[in-house]
């Protein structure tokens, strides 16, 4: 849970629980200093292999297969981080190999960030980013007995990133600088990669030189195992087997791989045997590099040995001191809910202030009596930076009577401003007697709080008031808009009302109604059968009328078609007479005698053309018999 105390561990009670600092880390410096950088990823490979099904769980059997120590020291490591005495957690332990090994810091730091990127994207979350931080915290703190929790390093990192990383400032004030959406990003934006990554690591470089994690292995140390340790090598037919003569994908990207693969089995299958000679060669080279990298490494050893020593002679000149900052006008209750960002806050303002690490400023306890915080200053000694813990308490006793110092204008101003700093052994002001008028001594209020320059109080007033009223706008402002709010809902109220009232109104009003439509629609059946029958009764005669109009039509159409047939067989007729006449007289010329001639004496009388009289009877008789059509 985000409460867990991470020095005690997850697993209940174990033997090992208590065990103190040296020999914890001797343990560990013993199982997996030796690990270098190409050693850490050949057992995260191991580890997939072994855990295939990714639980993120093992066994002491799977655990003997992944390290392949003796006995004693699985046994140690075992009793250590197993969880209820049966599996270890994979992650934790490899955050362990990491941080005792002798990789250096940006090796361990991309091999951490590995573990902890969750969609290995090569991305991480500021969440991330904390979980890794509280991962190798969780593994000093078994060593050292310190109490680390989940949510004190959270809120710590997140409030320190903006400033560390500019690529996550930019993007917060993009999206705004609320709590809410500053958590947000924390927790779900991707924007640390390795370049913010060694943007991050150089703030904790110099405290990681102090350590002796920074130093290389001991003389006991294990060699780590073998890179393809537990591995079986395959035969010559399976590593040619290898070659990728079919690359996946197209164009100039698989040419390439087809060209490489042929020119691998090529040098494969062409490179001659090896003779004694080369042999001897070969293995004399890879001992004189090895003679190199170790002497690079003892070398290295060497120069961080001499700084460490020329540290240590340097702080052991100086002197450290501890001193006593009393904050007026404040209780232990109001930071009492959040002790570890205010001790943070603390460490953080004074190291910045004095321009010393964070680890030369030591909060050995806070106590109740407004606030008071006994702390203690050492020397940094480092970079020509000669001063003891005297004159750094005396520095920060300067900065507290100066407005305009940087104690008193950065995040601990709130603090700082009514704050005193006494030393070792130093009663408070009140305790003592006054000094002599013609001293200069400073000026104090009552016991509650202490006095300020005037200046700083005018401009603490004026931010006070313009803080007061900038609050007193907004409560304006908010009441304005509740005041608005309230309005709209009493007019939607109003509405719902008098449609409430305007339906139950309308509710009453439907039976008698309902009662007065029947009556009307008794009243006007009469009517409404009257006009219906005469309507059927004109549409009944519209449609006599309209057969008749047919009947009529259909019949002069007959007698048109009739008076047409006539008229062609009278012309028919008339025609063949025609023709019978023009034979006659044809074969009357051809015989002697005179010529018959049509109509004259002596001949035969011709028939007239036929003539069609038509009457109109119906005109004739008025229109009661019909039309008629008579032939003569």
């Amino acid at each position: 849970g985000p409460d867990e105390d991470l020095g005690q561990g997850p697993a209940g009670d174990r033997a090992d629980q208590h065990l103190g600092e040296e020999c914890a880390r001797a343990h560990f410096a013993e199982a997996v200093g030796a690990y270098k950088n190409p050693d850490l990823w050949a057992l995260y490979r191991r580890l997939k292999k072994i855990d295939a099904n990714g639980s993120g769980y093992l066994s002491y059997e799977e655990l003997s297969q992944l390290l392949g120590l003796p006995e004693f020291n699985l046994l140690f490591l075992f009793d250590l981080f197993s969880q209820q005495n049966s599996i270890v957690n994979s992650r934790e332990l490899m955050t362990t190999v990491c941080v005792f090994s002798s990789a250096r810091l940006g090796e361990k730091g991309r091999f951490l960030m590995s573990q902890f990127d969750a969609s290995n994207t090569g991305t991480c979350t500021g969440a991330e980013i904390a979980q890794m931080s509280v991962a190798a915290l969780g593994v000093l703190a078994r060593c050292t007995g310190a109490v680390v929790k989940v949510k004190d390093v959270a809120g710590i990192l997140r409030d320190e990133l903006p400033g560390l990383l500019p690529v996550y400032r930019e993007l917060l004030k993009k999206k705004g600088s609320s709590r809410a959406v500053a958590e947000k990003c924390f927790k779900e934006d991707r924007c640390i990669a390795q370049v913010e990554l060694d943007q991050l690591l150089p703030s904790l470089q110099t405290a990681y030189d102090e350590l002796p994690l920074a130093h290389p292995a001991p003389p006991g140390a294990l060699p780590p195992p073998a890179m393809d340790w537990g591995e079986a090598a395959p035969p010559v037919a399976a590593q040619q087997a290898q070659v990728p003569h079919s690359p996946a994908g197209g164009g100039s990207a698989a040419a390439r791989a087809l060209r490489l693969g042929a020119i691998v089995l090529e040098q494969r299958t062409k490179q001659p045997l090896l003779t004694e000679a080369q042999v001897m060669k070969k293995h004399a080279e890879e001992e004189k590099a090895a003679e190199l990298t170790a002497k690079a490494d003892a070398d290295r050893a060497a120069e961080l040995a001499a700084k460490a020593e020329a540290s240590v002679a340097a702080k052991a000149a100086l002197l450290p001191a501890k001193g006593t900052l009393h904050i007026h006008g404040y209780s232990l209750a109001d930071i009492e809910s959040n002790m570890s960002s205010f001790r943070y806050l603390f460490v953080k303002s004074l190291s910045a202030a004095l321009g010393i690490p964070s680890g030369c400023v030591e909060v050995l306890d806070i106590l109740q009596g407004s606030i008071k915080v006994e702390f203690c200053l050492h020397p940094a000694g480092r970079q020509g930076d000669h001063r003891d813990g005297a004159a750094l308490l005396g520095e920060v006793s300067d900065q507290l009577l100066d407005a305009t110092s940087a104690l008193r204008r950065g995040k601990f101003t709130e603090y700082a401003a009514s704050a005193e700093i006494l030393r070792e052994g130093e009663k408070p002001r009140d305790d003592v007697a006054p000094p002599p008028a013609i001293m200069r001594r400073k000026v104090m209020c009552d016991a509650q709080e202490q006095a300020q320059d005037l200046g700083h109080r005018l401009a603490s007033v004026l931010a006070l008031l313009q803080r007061e009223s900038d609050a007193c706008e907004a409560e304006h402002e908010g009441l304005r808009e509740a005041n608005d709010e309230v309005a709209r809902l009493d007019a939607q109220l109003a509405q719902l009302r008098q449609l409430k009232k305007d339906r139950e109104e309308q509710r009453r009003r439907e039976p008698e109604e309902q009662r007065l439509r029947l009556e009307e629609e008794e009243r006007q059946r009469p009517f409404k059968e009257a006009r219906e029958e005469e309507e059927r009764t004109r549409k009944a005669e519209e449609e006599e009328r309209g057969a008749a109009e047919q009947r009529q039509k259909a019949k002069a159409e007959e007698e048109e078609k009739f008076m047409r047939r006539e008229q062609e067989a009278a012309a028919n007729t008339q025609k063949d007479e025609e023709e019978r006449f023009r034979r006659e007289q044809k074969a009357s010329e051809a015989l002697p005698g005179p010529a018959p001639v049509r109509g004259g004496a002596g001949a035969a009388p011709l028939l007239p053309a036929p003539t069609f009289f038509r009457f109109d009877l119906m005109a004739m008789s008025g229109g009661a018999l019909g039309p008629m059509m008579m032939l003569f």
